[in-house]
């Protein structure tokens, strides 16, 4: 009897312990978030990843593993990746060092191409917590949370990989391909107060025109 429950509960320890790690063996979960951006309407948001390791290029398939497609949870908001990255000898070069970009439709500074597409107001604003995890929803591969989102156009919120030390800088952009840009385009709402600013200059020039 003693013996029939020590041998369960070892079992059992097994079960917790490798259930536990299991996810951390997965092709992908060293991929950290390290930096967030949003304009103020949410039209334009990036989320950027970095990795520290080579062989992590498999987000969706994890390389026939039983873990993946990874996901990004913000909220009720699920992205679940829905392609792998490319592999070395199709890019030029492995994982480690390497970032990836996950941007709306709306941002594309520059000709900068996003590697994934994220939906409109992925992440809320002012707060919100955003968790990449694999394909079971809970286990947590790594987050970023915030109180207070910077919306200016010059500023976005980074966070030191593996770690919750945050700052405030200058967005830099990163994606797989190595393209980075160091400015983020204006806010939509911007754009359409300067067009319709524009606009108005045009029809009082043409008023003056013709009065004259």
């Amino acid at each position: 009897m003693r013996k029939s429950s020590l041998s369960g509960g070892l079992v059992g320890l097994m079960f917790v312990l490798f259930g536990y790690a299991a996810p951390a063996q997965a092709n992908f979960h060293l991929w950290k978030i390290d930096q967030i951006f949003s304009s103020q309407d949410g039209t334009q948001q990036y989320i950027e990843m970095s990795n520290s390791s080579d062989g992590e290029q498999f987000p969706h398939s994890d390389e026939g593993g039983p873990f993946g497609p990874a996901m990004l949870i913000s909220g009720s908001k699920t992205f679940v990746f829905p392609n792998d990255l490319p592999l070395p000898n199709v890019v030029g070069h492995d994982t480690a060092g390497q970032h990836m970009l996950l941007a709306t439709s709306g941002f594309h500074p520059n000709g900068l191409i996003p590697d994934y597409t994220l939906p409109a107001n992925f992440f809320a604003l002012p707060a919100d917590s955003i968790k990449f995890t694999p394909n079971d929803g809970t286990t947590v591969l790594d987050s970023i949370s915030y109180t207070s989102l910077p919306f200016g156009p010059d500023e976005a919120l980074y966070q030191e990989a593996g770690t919750t030390n945050q700052s405030v800088d200058t967005p830099l952009a990163h994606n797989f391909t190595g393209q980075k840009v160091t400015a983020v385009p204006i806010p939509s709402a911007v754009w359409m107060g300067m067009i319709g600013l524009a606009l108005g200059a045009i029809a009082h020039r043409r008023f003056n025109v013709r009065a004259a």
